[in-house]
């Protein structure tokens, strides 16, 4: 669902959209309305981690959705930039909050050994929803008028309703319930979680040292200041800020690697360089979805086998390679160029795709 927001490429491309919103030639508009989502997003996830604690996972995702579904609604009525920006900042305050949230649900109520492959496969739903964004507005190119945008965007409700109908049964972080003194759910939780009695050793152990952990955790407490300064109490040191700068860092240069402009961009990019009709530019852009959706099915038999570490660099040499192949710019041949173009943007977010999923999954797995 996420990715059916965030994708807008298909959007700010219709005849239709730039003559409601009176966009034409206005590309500094344009691109403000498509990355305010992104600004959204970034503080929807920061208001997570008071929400996370105080709401519980499930009311946080909730909570989350119902506010995509309000930023949802602006856009789909929308006749102004105004309203067009302000619905794409709440949907991305409400997608940040669910994005920063189901990681950590995930991997707090599913089995160690299924953690690394569940993430890979979260990840691959979200570029599953990319892709069939990308060929919906594909499809309603041959159409014209309003609804070649305006029926997209809506259709991301039909996954806000199966989001609120299941999360509700859906089990609770065991490690949230003690955290809040509900020691005997969590232990249900835990058991059912690992088809065992309640009573069984393996299920006492796990209940036994998540309180452990979470009573350090409290006992322990320091300020943000001082983590990130590296100043703990017994200046033993957790590594705290080198994995910060890893994990934050590998996120900022994949976004450095441009995978957003192939995802937000793609088509504007193939017409305004290349030169194709507005509908033949989407083609490569939907087909460009699924080689994205392939490449990071290689993440989820491999993920466990090889290790975080070992295809995250192989993936990122692979991509570093690919990128600096440029298309022959000099070709006279517009569809050789045409084609260089789309196949070295291909090849290059593949790569980027499955960086992606190992440096996700090396921080819950």
């Amino acid at each position: 669902m996420k990715e059916w927001v965030a994708d807008f490429g298909g959007v700010i491309v219709t005849e239709d959209f730039h003559d409601v919103l009176h966009l034409d030639g206005k590309t500094s508009i344009i691109s403000t309305v498509t990355t305010v989502y992104d600004v959204g997003c970034f503080f929807g996830a920061i208001a997570s981690m008071r929400l996370g604690e105080k709401l519980a996972r499930k009311k946080s995702i909730l909570w989350g959705t119902i506010i995509m579904s309000i930023g949802a609604i602006l856009p789909i009525a929308a006749y102004g930039v105004p309203q067009m920006i302000v619905g794409r900042i709440v949907a991305g305050i409400g997608n940040g909050i669910n994005t920063a949230t189901a990681p950590m649900w995930q991997g707090e109520t599913s089995q160690a050994k299924w953690r690394g492959k569940l993430v890979a496969i979260e990840l691959i739903m979200c570029i599953a929803g990319y892709s069939l964004s990308t060929w919906m507005t594909f499809a309603f190119s041959f159409l014209s008028g309003p609804v070649t945008w305006r029926f997209p965007l809506p259709f991301q409700f039909v996954f806000i309703l199966i989001i609120f109908g299941t999360v509700s049964w859906l089990p609770e972080s065991p490690r949230w319930l003690i955290a809040h003194q509900y020691p005997d759910e969590a232990r249900v939780i835990l058991a059912d979680s690992e088809g065992l009695d309640i009573n069984d050793p393996y299920v006492v152990t796990q209940h036994t040292t998540i309180t452990a952990a979470v009573q350090y955790e409290r006992e322990n407490s320091i300020p943000w200041s001082q983590l990130l300064r590296g100043r703990t109490e017994h200046q033993r040191g957790t590594g705290a800020i080198r994995r910060l700068l890893l994990r934050a860092g590998s996120q900022a240069m994949q976004q450095l690697a441009e995978i957003n402009v192939t995802s937000d961009y793609l088509t504007t990019l193939l017409i305004e360089s290349v030169g194709p009709s507005n509908r033949l530019a989407r083609l490569p852009t939907a087909c460009n979805s699924i080689s994205y959706l392939l490449s990071g099915i290689f993440a989820i038999p491999n993920i466990e086998r090889f290790g975080r570490r070992q295809i995250l660099m192989i993936c990122s040499l692979g991509q570093g390679l690919l990128i600096n192949r440029n298309p022959d710019a000099t070709s006279a041949n517009r569809r050789t160029r045409y084609i260089e173009c789309e196949l070295d943007i291909m090849d290059a977010q593949d790569k980027a795709d499955a960086v992606h999923m190992e440096i996700v999954a090396e921080g819950k797995a």
